[in-house]
């Protein structure tokens, strides 16, 4: 929702803030579970479930076509570094 809406890059600022916490909540093997302990963050469901890595595949390629389409070069904060992949924290 927060990359659908988005019509400045400013606004992909959640959306990002999302695809990184998913990203870290990864298992050491890149496993992501389909549901956390809200307390531990710990697994408590099957894992791997392959929809849980299909959509936030599907997520990560949204917010990359989102950042194509608002990329403006010339604006103030237009640019993105190159290393700022979502899920990397660089």
């Amino acid at each position: 929702w927060y990359i659908a809406k988005a019509q400045k890059m400013v606004e992909l600022d959640r959306a990002r803030e999302l695809l990184d916490w998913a990203a870290d909540r990864a298992l050491p093997s890149g496993v992501m579970a389909e549901q956390l302990d809200p307390d531990t963050g710990a697994p408590v469901s099957v894992s791997p479930l392959t929809w849980s890595h299909s959509t936030f595949v599907a997520a990560v390629e949204s917010y990359r076509e989102k950042v194509c389409e608002l990329y403006d070069p010339d604006a103030p904060g237009g640019i993105i570094p190159p290393q700022t992949e979502p899920g990397t924290n660089s």
